[in-house]
């Protein structure tokens, strides 16, 4: 997992003036026409890569946010209203340590 996965999975960037969007499915940031062309492969690259793990790490397809996309024309308040929603989706796909509760980017980080 890169820096960035494991910064916006802590919620760092919400802090950020950036116009960047993240990914409900990956974590990662893209621009306001990039996620919705990304989504469509992230979602098969995510389900391809479930089925290759074992079935106790799986997780389902997270959520989209509940929030609309923003444009580029959008306020600072509904980037961070998205982003939020996003993060969180994205968090529960994160595979979870059953003894101390963390979550991990990596699922080979649980072995």
């Amino acid at each position: 997992p890169t820096r960035k996965a494991r910064s916006q999975a802590s919620g760092f960037f919400l802090e950020s003036g950036s116009h960047q969007l993240v990914c409900h499915i990956c974590g990662q940031e893209f621009g306001t026409l990039s996620l919705s062309l990304h989504i469509p492969g992230c979602c098969k690259k995510f389900e391809d890569s479930m089925q290759r793990q074992e079935v106790s790490v799986r997780s389902e397809l997270p959520k989209p946010p509940e929030f609309p996309i923003p444009t580029e024309f959008s306020s600072r308040a509904d980037f961070l209203q998205y982003n939020k929603e996003a993060i969180a989706s994205f968090k529960t796909t994160m595979p979870q340590c059953k003894i101390c509760g963390r979550r991990f980017t990596d699922p080979e980080r649980l072995k």
